[in-house]
């Protein structure tokens, strides 16, 4: 008899934006980057970069080289906050499972500090599962792969939605036709 986090996990639906794409030799996944709010990382880095550029007004006003000099470590964030803002609405990851590998896509626009690609063989790998965690009374779900020396995380979702227990069942199921 099936447990029932099992049966959860069978009666998900598959979320509008989780595209699945199924041959007789691969599975592809395509997901949203991110399934959280844009709204707080585009609103971050709006202010932020606004405010940035203000200072760098008032500097060039006054002919102030040091605020230069210092506010750089300040655009650096804003333009780290720009990229993941782009990214976090234009970004979508690939998963393409195959017979022997599987891969990670993520991409159009580059993160710094991503691992923007993953691929790794089935024959190294000795279990793929799904596992949860709570930060701030947030449920995540991480898809991860274990070999025989690390595990790999290959993504962390919001648990909303089901997204990744989805891709987790799908993957299973493309593997056990193999057998």
């Amino acid at each position: 008899m099936p447990s029932n986090t099992h049966q959860q996990v069978l009666d998900l639906p598959v979320p509008e934006d989780l595209e699945i794409k199924r041959t007789e030799d691969s599975l592809e996944f395509t997901l949203p980057f991110t399934n959280e709010s844009k709204f707080w990382i585009w609103f971050a880095a709006l202010f932020w970069a606004g405010g940035v550029l203000i200072i760098y007004i008032f500097a060039i006003a006054a002919q102030e080289e040091y605020v230069f000099i210092a506010g750089f470590f300040h655009l650096l964030i804003g333009v780290f906050l720009v990229i993941n803002a782009l990214a976090s609405s234009y970004n979508t990851v690939k998963i393409t499972v195959t017979r022997t590998t599987i891969e990670k896509h993520e991409g159009p626009v580059f993160v710094p500090f991503r691992r923007m690609h993953y691929s790794k063989s089935w024959a190294d790998v000795k279990k793929i599962y799904v596992d949860t965690f709570i930060v701030d009374r947030r449920t995540y779900d991480r898809l991860n792969l274990k070999t025989h020396y690390e595990t790999d995380r290959i993504l962390v979702m919001w648990s909303y939605g089901g997204y990744l227990k989805v891709v987790m069942r799908e993957i299973k199921s493309f593997l056990s036709e193999m057998e």
